[in-house]
């Protein structure tokens, strides 16, 4: 007989429990990375949902990355410490989060993004350079980061 079927159900949803735990920890840790001794770099929150105007939170003379993401959202969490990396690396570029909440939020409608994580960049004069997918051409070949 099986030694799992001799368990009893809440010994069984402990182990569960414990496992789920640990799978939790180490997702947590690879989304995170480990820490750094870098300076914050110009990162700023945008918005929490509501809608804004994005020229409003263009820095002049440096390449602005706006990243539309969701506290919920597992390719956002594992995006976020590589913009925050960058951004603190590169003097000439900021980081402007944009959280949207959910789907139903003023920021979604007012921007019409359909998938996460959503990035539009625009260069040290305002002009947009990419936005999603392209966003990550942009990175590449004008700002040379090939690690995203």
């Amino acid at each position: 007989m099986d030694r799992l079927s001799r368990l009893s159900p809440p010994a069984l949803a402990l182990i569960l429990v414990g496992v789920g735990a640990v799978l939790g920890y180490g997702a947590y840790v690879t989304t995170n990375g480990a820490p750094e001794d870098l300076p914050p770099g110009d990162v700023k929150v945008a918005s929490k949902g509501e809608a804004f105007s994005i020229d409003d939170q263009l820095v002049a003379g440096k390449y602005t990355i706006f990243d539309f993401y969701a506290d919920w959202c597992a390719p956002c969490r594992a995006l976020d410490p590589e913009l925050r990396r960058l951004a603190s690396r590169r003097h000439d570029v900021a980081v402007r989060k944009v959280d949207i909440v959910d789907w139903e939020s003023a920021v979604v409608r007012q921007y019409g993004v359909t998938a996460l994580p959503h990035m539009k960049i625009y260069d040290p004069k305002g002009v947009l350079l990419g936005e999603g997918d392209d966003a990550y051409r942009v990175l590449q070949e004008v700002l040379e980061v090939h690690s995203l």
